[in-house]
């Protein structure tokens, strides 16, 4: 909290001064699942963050391995999630899906993290926020993934084949 409270100050005074950016923070908060205080309540200093901190030029890392643990208000709230697809819970596995299949079905997102786990230590990258669909995934931050729909596929023929010196996911070279 008082962490929180001075960030607030320092932004507070950024913009008496006019500035044009806030100066920054980044809170990094790792596998607090077993503190109900913390990940269980949508009115904790974590739920606070996830909710006000964009306001102060604060930004917030939340590092789980139960992501059904978070609270649902800090779920909302998340901008971008980082998924690594070496899940073992089933049930695990089936939320995040779930919590980022909007705009795609599960088994397009299901066929996007086995297609990231060709990759060593390979990830998903969701930008949740995403105005853009076609904007929303990328493959362990090295290259966008594009999702198509073409013959019941996730991923376009590009994504399709695999080398190993090479990403495996279509390039986009904006």
């Amino acid at each position: 909290q008082e962490q929180m409270d001075l960030q607030m100050q320092v932004a507070e005074e950024a913009k008496k001064q006019k500035m044009k950016q806030l100066p920054q923070v980044l809170w990094i908060f790792d596998d607090l699942v077993d503190d109900e205080r913390v990940m269980h309540s949508n009115s904790n200093l974590i739920a606070t963050l996830a909710i006000r901190s964009r306001h102060f030029g604060g930004n917030l890392w939340v590092s789980t391995q139960k992501f059904r643990a978070l609270a649902n208000i800090i779920r909302i709230n998340l901008t971008s999630l980082f998924v690594w697809p070496a899940m073992s819970n089933r049930l695990e596995r089936k939320a995040i899906i779930e919590e980022i299949s909007g705009h795609y079905s599960p088994d397009q997102i299901e066929e996007l993290l086995q297609h990231v786990s060709k990759r060593k230590h390979g990830f998903l990258f969701v930008k949740l926020k995403a105005t853009d669909p076609s904007e929303m995934f990328q493959d362990s931050l090295v290259q966008r993934i594009r999702v198509t729909k073409k013959d019941g596929n996730a991923l376009g023929d590009a994504a399709q084949q695999h080398g190993p010196a090479r990403a495996d996911a279509v390039r986009d070279n904006r």
